[in-house]
């Protein structure tokens, strides 16, 4: 006979008070800031290797684990890859969903970018030029010069 409680708990402790039920979705394990910093430069090399599918998989790894330094700027790694693969709507998804997360990022002038660009890759340069106007208002000066740039592109087309 196993020592133990009569329902055979070797640890004498009723069942269930190791592990307290679950109440949502199982969360991935938590990863270490080392751990974390290890995928993004993994995803960021991928991405200057132009492998927009296996960098965006990296991404959003660090993405759904919600913590850590690099969360940020992984949705906006993450945008580039869709947006580099023409997946327009699931990076207005992506972007729309970081603006919610993080409405007072400093990312959030190069994730309105991309929203325009999606839309301006789906021929819609009515709905891309609201985003670049509303990044311009917020960009640093080294991405004004492009978003100036996107935004007469857009215009013309408009007018054209």
């Amino acid at each position: 006979r196993q020592p133990g409680d009569a329902a055979g708990n070797p640890s004498g402790q009723p069942s269930g008070a190791a592990h307290p039920p679950a109440t949502g979705p199982i969360q991935p394990a938590p990863l270490d800031e080392a751990s974390l910093d290890l995928s993004f430069q993994l995803a960021e090399d991928l991405a200057k290797q132009e492998k927009w599918a296996d960098a965006y998989k990296q991404y959003h790894t660090i993405i759904e684990m919600k913590q850590g330094t690099k969360v940020e700027a992984s949705y906006l790694g993450a945008a580039r890859c869709l947006y580099k693969q023409s997946e327009f709507v699931r990076c207005i998804q992506l972007g729309t969903s970081f603006i919610t997360q993080f409405p007072k990022s400093l990312k959030l002038a190069e994730i309105l970018m991309f929203l325009g660009l999606c839309y301006q890759g789906m021929d819609r340069p009515d709905k891309a030029l609201p985003f670049y106007d509303k990044a311009l208002m917020m960009a640093g000066p080294l991405l004004v010069p492009k978003i100036k740039e996107l935004q007469a592109a857009c215009e013309g087309a408009i007018h054209a």
